[in-house]
């Protein structure tokens, strides 16, 4: 039986050589899984160099990770068989087509993904210079961002500027978080990170204009891929967003080729958003429940 145990910040380190993306999907990396657990009752387990999480998902009850590490068909074998014998249909989330496919042609089922969870994928050339011509008009925001602020600078999130990120993202919270359920709980989320900062190990940053900070970007680099987990700026100032987003990607040289942006949630102004940055790919999240037995 495996003994799974319920997920906090600090055991995103545990999990880091683990996650490690699978698919390039931001739900297989330690910072999407830690942060949101609190949304999913997120547990793991960690045996003979493999670990898995097990989820709890409003509409489709208990889940699993595909497990991921030295022996991943022992503890799969092991969460069907447990699974079944307590009357649970074992179903497997997050994976990305390739994985899913080969887990349908083992187990049999039918994978599905859903558009609204689809993960944004984009060249990390798109954010170095904007260039293009679809990419023209994020170009000019950064342009006017430089004509109207010759005072600015880009400065790392680390221990000494760690309480100005947070500072500005608390005031940032008071006046522009939705009152809405989802957007208090994100706001809450991102506010754990910057308190529990080096149990995350992101990395990030801070735009500052003309002496003030106008945004801060956090997220975390596995393999050839930036996962980008918070980005929040002042929309009143121009160029703001599209100014951070390049300065982030361009702070890791040519050590990242992609960058995830994550999902919409189905929400027409950000899946509008995210398409404007001309995405190289959409990544679907499979889910595969195992019939049978």
């Amino acid at each position: 039986m495996l003994d799974f145990k319920p997920l906090h910040p600090q055991d995103a380190q545990i999990l880091r050589p683990y996650l490690t993306g699978e698919g390039r999907i931001c739900d297989n990396t330690p910072g999407t899984a830690v942060m949101w657990r609190g949304s999913f009752n997120t547990h793991y387990a960690v045996r003979n160099g493999t670990a898995v999480l097990r989820m709890y998902h409003s509409q489709g009850g208990e889940t699993y990770s595909y497990p991921s590490g030295n022996a991943p068909e022992e503890l799969l074998e092991e969460i069907i068989s447990d699974t079944r014998k307590r009357g649970v249909t074992p179903r497997f989330c997050s994976m990305s087509r390739g994985l899913a496919e080969a887990l349908c042609a083992r187990c049999g089922g039918e994978p599905t993904a859903s558009r609204r969870w689809a993960d944004y994928l984009y060249p990390a050339e798109n954010f170095i210079s904007y260039s293009g011509r679809k990419l023209h008009e994020k170009r000019n925001h950064v342009n006017r961002f430089l004509a109207e602020h010759s005072d600015w600078e880009y400065v790392p999130i680390d221990s000494s500027s760690l309480p100005r990120a947070r500072e500005f993202y608390s005031d940032y919270m008071e006046r522009n978080v939705k009152d809405s359920p989802i957007a208090r709980h994100e706001a809450k989320i991102c506010l754990e990170v910057l308190d529990r900062w080096s149990d995350y190990g992101f990395s990030g940053g801070m735009l500052i204009a003309d002496g003030a900070v106008v945004g801060i970007t956090a997220g975390e680099a596995i393999g050839d891929t930036l996962y980008v987990h918070i980005e929040k700026a002042e929309r009143t100032v121009n160029g703001a967003y599209q100014m951070l987003a390049s300065c982030f990607v361009r702070s890791f040289g040519d050590k990242v080729a992609f960058v995830n942006r994550e999902d919409d949630s189905g929400d027409a102004g950000l899946r509008q958003s995210k398409l404007s940055l001309c995405p190289c790919e959409l990544l679907y999240k499979y889910t595969l429940e195992i019939a049978g037995g």
